[in-house]
């Protein structure tokens, strides 16, 4: 048992025993140590000993005999190989994020004959969650930022998890996604590479990530010495006010060269205000945005975008949950391969080329 752990005793006792049964160090039938002589050599309680145990038997990894001990169940039950997708919210599935990240998760799990469930709840209850529905671990699918420090605490103190949406610096090997502050801060650079001093951010709903991005949005204006104007931040639960936004926008005295589009979603809704207004891109407007669900490429003109590799990080996601299961030792992972990649396309204008023409 760990210490320092915030589990308690019987938890700690229960987790460490799960790993050995579902890596195969203690096999399928296979007789433990008495309740007496496994508190003594862990230096607690029969009570705490007994109790641990216990949970295992409710979730069929382990099978108590009156008269004759405490073995191990039969392992490869579908009870013992469960994965819980875990969010705070209900998952809307969409064509640029969540539809294609579960799918490879489910198709990495489903590979390896493991019930994948998509469950509902805070850290505060993931441990109910794992014993409720007998889970092997947990995926947290798109958590909030200020949930990281408690989930990564839980998994430090044993449980097998990790989370997709956010890379957070603090927890590399345990967080897998975008650095969504930081690829902000680069789509800003690059529109600034291309001559763009007024630079604008538009999203529609007050996201976790769309609050991260806004943060490297005005984190990466201020690096590169520019003005960020009040009326350049359209949104923010406003997306019935849209056209009537954009139309003061781009009649005022001053107005974007260039606009980041954090919600992918209304890509379309804001061509068609453009094209109302009049505006062409990228003659008139440059647009960058993030994700790239396949039919970016197909509107005119095609967006430039910063893409997440989305199969590449449910994969080391998986990987990383896997050897948590098995009790192994986790892989270091370097992140720099998997953040957001520049898409360049035609939504953009250069206008450092047009000044030199002149």
């Amino acid at each position: 048992m760990c210490e320092g752990s915030q589990l308690p005793k019987y938890r700690q006792l229960a987790v460490g025993l799960e790993q050995l049964l579902l890596s195969g160090a203690i096999g399928s039938g296979e007789r433990l140590p008495s309740d007496r002589e496994l508190a003594e050599h862990l230096g607690t309680t029969t009570v705490t000993v007994s109790k641990g145990l216990n949970e295992l038997v409710s979730r069929g990894l382990l099978r108590r005999k009156v008269g004759s001990g405490t073995y191990a169940g039969d392992l490869s039950e579908p009870a013992c190989r469960r994965i819980g997708v875990v969010c705070h919210e209900v998952v809307m599935p969409d064509r640029a994020y969540i539809s294609p990240l579960l799918h490879n998760f489910h198709r990495y799990w489903e590979e390896k004959n493991y019930q994948v469930l998509t469950l509902r709840g805070r850290p505060e209850n993931y441990l109910q969650l794992y014993q409720e529905f007998r889970l092997a671990g947990i995926l947290v699918l798109v958590p909030r930022e200020e949930f990281f420090p408690d989930i990564a605490q839980l998994q430090a103190d044993g449980l097998p998890l990790v989370w997709i949406g956010h890379h957070c610096p603090k927890n590399p090997n345990i967080s897998f996604g975008s650095n969504h502050e930081k690829t902000a801060e680069e789509a800003v650079k690059y529109l600034h590479s291309l001559g763009h001093r007024r630079i604008g951010f538009i999203n529609f709903t007050d996201s976790d990530s769309n609050r991260i991005r806004k943060r490297g949005y005005r984190k990466g204006m201020w690096n590169a010495k520019l003005p960020i104007h009040p009326d350049w931040e359209i949104g923010q639960n406003r997306s019935e006010f849209f056209a009537q936004d954009m139309d003061r926008l781009f009649h005022g005295a001053s107005f974007p060269t260039a606009l980041l589009l954090s919600e992918i979603h209304a890509v379309f809704r804001l061509y068609n205000v453009l094209q109302q207004l009049r505006l062409r891109v990228p003659e008139d407007i440059s647009l960058v945005a993030f994700d790239d669900p396949p039919y970016l490429t197909e509107i005119n003109p095609p967006l430039t975008v910063f893409r997440q590799e989305l199969e590449e990080f449910s994969g080391q996601a998986s990987r990383q949950l896997e050897l948590q299961i098995l009790g192994k030792a986790m892989m270091s992972i370097n992140h720099d391969n998997m953040g957001s990649n520049l898409m360049v396309r035609k939504s953009c204008r250069n206008l450092v080329e047009r000044q030199e023409t002149k």
